[in-house]
């Protein structure tokens, strides 16, 4: 195995059971992160990006099924760790900022106490100790007045402020992996590019592995390394984000482009036709044929596989097949 390697998931399957049956949510996800690494994985609404990254840390609600896959953390499985072996990771190792900061922090305790019990079960400190600790992580993320912060209940602290200290919360003891799930969605324009910033300095510094699922295609062309395409829970797509923003290979990928608002005022953006499919009856084949202006029998029939088009650029389409 590479040693430099942090996070592999193969082929992971994921479903929701229902009164309506089982929703088949994530059909064979793959993904890598080396330590150190940035990655984007970027897709519409729906198409099972929050799914993959709760299933790395297995905070899936009850009603969801694993059904098959390997979500390999430092070479050892997370779907097969005993609850002390996952809670050592959620303690330590991997971290998530989730997209609504509000309903990230309990509105019944003041922000320093919500840091001081996370310290307190992971670090085993207390008093003094712990307080220095919540104090230096408010200030790592550029609050202004920590001690006023650590001193307040989230409501009385802006949108900004909350997802700051989420992102303290999260950045708190030596963290290797971080998993920022649309971190700035509820967040006005400002707050987003100082968030962003602080973010990527924080990641950059401490030389933290990071996941940035975003909607904002140009924070995180600007923002990661390498970056996933999930269409439907598939990865159709994926390589050096350069790369992919510069030559988008599969149908969807130019279609999510094309999506994307021209400052210059002469294009208009485009919609994608059609929606995310039903995932109780999800399409054969590619998932993405019924939405494709290229689509031919065969993507009717079978998933393609991934084929490597350019220096470690893939793409899963049969237009590019050898």
């Amino acid at each position: 195995m590479d040693e430099n390697m942090l996070l592999q998931i193969k082929n992971l399957h994921v479903g929701y059971k229902t009164h309506m049956g089982i929703s088949h949510v994530l059909n064979g996800v793959h993904l890598e992160v080396h330590k150190g690494e940035r990655i984007g994985v970027i897709g519409e609404s729906g198409s099972g990006k929050t799914t993959t990254m709760k299933s790395i840390l297995r905070i899936l609600p009850s009603n969801a099924i694993i059904k098959k896959g390997e979500i390999l953390y430092n070479g050892k499985d997370v779907l097969k760790m005993s609850e002390k072996e996952l809670l050592e990771i959620r303690r330590k190792k991997i971290s998530m900022i989730f997209q609504d900061p509000t309903s990230a922090l309990n509105p019944l305790f003041k922000v320093g106490q919500l840091m001081e019990d996370i310290i307190k079960y992971s670090y085993k400190l207390e008093g003094d100790e712990a307080k220095e600790m919540a104090l230096k992580a408010l200030k790592d993320a550029a609050l202004p007045d920590p001690e006023r912060v650590y001193d307040s209940y989230p409501f009385q602290l802006s949108g900004g402020m909350r997802q700051r200290v989420c992102i303290a919360l999260a950045l708190i003891g030596e963290r290797e992996l971080i998993i920022a799930d649309e971190p700035t969605t509820n967040l006005d324009v400002t707050i987003k590019a100082q968030v962003l910033k602080l973010l990527g300095k924080m990641v950059r510094e401490r030389n933290v592995g990071w996941i940035f699922v975003s909607q904002a295609l140009g924070a995180v062309q600007e923002n990661v390394d390498r970056v996933y395409v999930l269409y439907a829970g598939n990865i159709v797509e994926w390589g050096p984000a350069g790369k992919v923003f510069s030559n988008p290979l599969h149908p969807y990928t130019q279609k999510l482009f094309e999506c994307v608002p021209k400052l210059t005022g002469k294009k208009f953006a485009k919609g994608i036709r059609g929606r995310i499919p039903n995932y109780f009856s999800p399409p054969s084949g590619c998932r993405f044929h019924p939405r494709c202006d290229f689509v031919m029998p065969v993507c009717k029939k079978e998933l393609p596989k991934p084929v490597e088009v350019e220096h470690e650029h893939f793409v899963a389409c049969y237009n590019y097949r050898r």
